[in-house]
Order: C-alpha cells, then sequence, then structure tokens
C-alpha cells in the first residue's frame, strides 16, 4: 500500500481536488490578476483559492544567519483562473496593491 502510495504521488497531488501545499511567489501584477511563479507541475489548478501574504519579519538563526521563518501578514485573496506548468494567473478576489515578491499561499 504505501508503496503504492509513493509511487504514485505525483499523480496525487497534481490530481482534481488536491490542494498543494507549495507557496509561490508573485511574479508580476497587472489590472486586477496577478502572474505567480508555480503552475500545474507544483499541482496549481484553476480554480484553486490563495492567501495573498507579505512577509513583514524573517527571523533568522543568531549563530548561522540561517533563515528560520518569515512572520506574515494577509492581505488578500486571488483565484487561480489560468495555469501552465511553470506558472499561473490568478485575479483578484479581495485586497490589493499586492507587489512582486509578495507570498501566494493555498488558502485552506
Amino acid at each position: 500500500m504505501i508503496v503504492s502510495l509513493n509511487n504514485n504521488a505525483e499523480k496525487l497531488a497534481t490530481a482534481p481536488g488536491a490542494i498543494s501545499n507549495v507557496n509561490s511567489l508573485i511574479a508580476a501584477t497587472s489590472k486586477g490578476q496577478v502572474i505567480l511563479n508555480k503552475g500545474s507541475a507544483d499541482g496549481y489548478q484553476v480554480g484553486m483559492k490563495l492567501s495573498i501574504e507579505r512577509v513583514t519579519e524573517t527571523v533568522k538563526d543568531p549563530a548561522t544567519g540561517k533563515v528560520l521563518r518569515q512572520l506574515t501578514q494577509k492581505i488578500g485573496l486571488a483565484e487561480i483562473v489560468e495555469v501552465d506548468a511553470a506558472s499561473s494567473v490568478a485575479k483578484i478576489v479581495a485586497g490589493g496593491k499586492f507587489k512582486v515578491g509578495d507570498m501566494a499561499k493555498p488558502a485552506r
């Protein structure tokens, strides 16, 4: 059973109704929509809702400088309307004034 799940993990991740865990970044904004740097290869699909968030603070390990966590603030909501393998286009549903580099997280 587990071997079967492992062998089919990619198919399951991109199956209709599957929810991606992959966060993306806004690559461009234009007239009520945003272009994201993730697409169908990452499990993104038309109709998926995304929480748009802005990083407010980056917490780093004081010993190594490695980023431990990014604290974010929700600034809006978007819904994917077009997807290719490497990118997505989402219409803005709520909020606005998004900018390149803002984070898009699959809404739960």
